[in-house]
């Protein structure tokens, strides 16, 4: 293998999910705290149950989200949002 080839692939090679700090999330979703816990919390009018579940690496850790779960949720606003679009449903239209 020359020093400049891609390195070899084999069974062993895993692919990784991101792990996103809560914080990170907020950043990337421009969103605060507490909507976010609205968002998991059922019977709030802001509960969504596709929202990403928090994992915890140990019982005291920090909250991580998986990254494929965030772009799942957001692919599952998108097809409401196209959905209501189609039917002239005005819910998700942002202001004039």
């Amino acid at each position: 293998m020359s020093p400049t080839s891609p390195p070899e692939r084999n069974a062993a090679t895993v692919a990784m999910p991101l792990m996103l700090k809560r914080a990170t999330l907020l950043k990337l979703l421009g969103i605060g705290r507490t909507l976010s816990i609205e968002l998991h919390t059922p019977g709030h009018p802001n509960f969504d149950p596709a929202f990403p579940k928090p994992l915890r690496l140990t019982i005291n850790g920090p909250a991580f989200f998986a990254g494929d779960e965030l772009t799942a949720w957001i692919e599952h606003l998108k097809q409401m949002r196209d959905a209501a679009a189609a039917a002239n449903d005005d819910k998700f239209d942002l202001p004039q």
